[in-house]
């Protein structure tokens, strides 16, 4: 296994964690042998140490952006479709720029991932 599991998101132990085999089926799952906190079962030992390795918080946050993404870009496509009748909100523009630039700057710096 090349992916170093990270700790226990649990108990926070980092020496007792590794995959284990599910009695059925061929899949897999990782495990904390000091606190028995049990990961997803997956169908593959790579998908078991990426599901291990993912945080709640870091799946919390990946969903917020997305989020945050298709609404900067529906605000940026009302701005941008606006007709010259419309009273274009700079406001409304900068705010939408600053937040993606924000979001940008979160997944430079590592604090987001991107999903696959």
């Amino acid at each position: 296994m090349t992916e170093q599991m990270k700790p226990c998101n649990h108990c926070s132990e980092s020496d007792n964690i590794e995959i284990r085999k599910a009695r059925i089926y061929d899949h897999y799952y990782g495990y904390c042998t000091a606190c028995g906190q049990r990961g997803v079962t997956c169908s593959s030992k790579k998908e078991a140490v990426e599901e291990w390795n993912t945080r709640p918080e870091e799946a919390r946050l990946i969903v917020v952006i997305e989020a945050q993404g298709v609404l900067i870009d529906a605000a940026l496509n009302y701005v941008t479709n606006a007709g010259e009748d419309d009273q274009k909100d700079e406001k409304l523009f900068n705010a939408i720029i600053e937040a993606e630039q924000d979001l940008l700057a979160k997944l430079e710096s590592g604090l987001l991932t991107r999903q696959k």
